[in-house]
């Protein structure tokens, strides 16, 4: 019940967004079964029930930067209907006092600070998290090239290859470290 719930709730803060992602019930499932060493739904998730249903949910875990910074992640949705009624602000409150216990699990590991994330059409959201004093530090784009069928394929240049690269630890190593790379500054 719970993970439909939260489906249903993040579909339609996602819907009256003009957000396109949906997350089915089963997805949501598969999301809050594997507890893991940065996020143990069990601990990190939780759920803001009113009359009898679910109008929002969040949850909190943490990760290490490359640049050797510890974020501890907060995120959520609250169901538009529930929206400017004080849901977000307690929900917010929750998973920072829950990131500060995560913080206290492992102290002295490295720098933390809270982080999270939004796309521009969360305007509810980003009033609400610059409000709590929250500011940029990046910024994504999301690329399109319209129409996909029409893509011309291009051999890599000189004497490159395209070939699998392997899920062995040498072979993610490779592949992960040219992005730690290019993005060090």
């Amino acid at each position: 019940r719970e993970v439909a719930g939260m489906a249903a709730v993040a579909n339609a803060t996602n819907g009256a967004e003009g957000i396109d992602e949906r997350i089915s019930p089963e997805e949501m499932h598969n999301y809050c079964k594997r507890p893991a060493e940065h996020f143990d739904p069990a601990r990190d998730l939780v759920v803001l029930v009113a009359d009898g249903a679910i109008v929002g949910y969040g949850w909190t875990g943490w990760t290490d930067t490359n640049d050797g910074i510890r974020e501890y992640r907060v995120s959520g949705y609250i169901h538009p209907d529930w929206q400017h009624r004080g849901a977000g602000h307690r929900l917010l409150a929750w998973l920072e006092e829950r990131a500060r216990a995560l913080a206290t699990e492992r102290p002295g590991e490295a720098a933390g600070f809270y982080a999270t994330w939004s796309p521009e059409q969360r305007t509810a959201k980003r009033a609400l998290i610059s409000g709590a004093g929250y500011q940029p530090v990046r910024t994504f784009y999301e690329m399109r090239r319209w129409p996909v069928f029409r893509v011309r394929e291009t051999p890599p240049p000189g004497r490159g290859a395209v070939r699998p690269i392997g899920t062995e630890p040498p072979a993610r190593r490779r592949r992960v470290h040219p992005g730690h790379e290019a993005f060090r500054d």
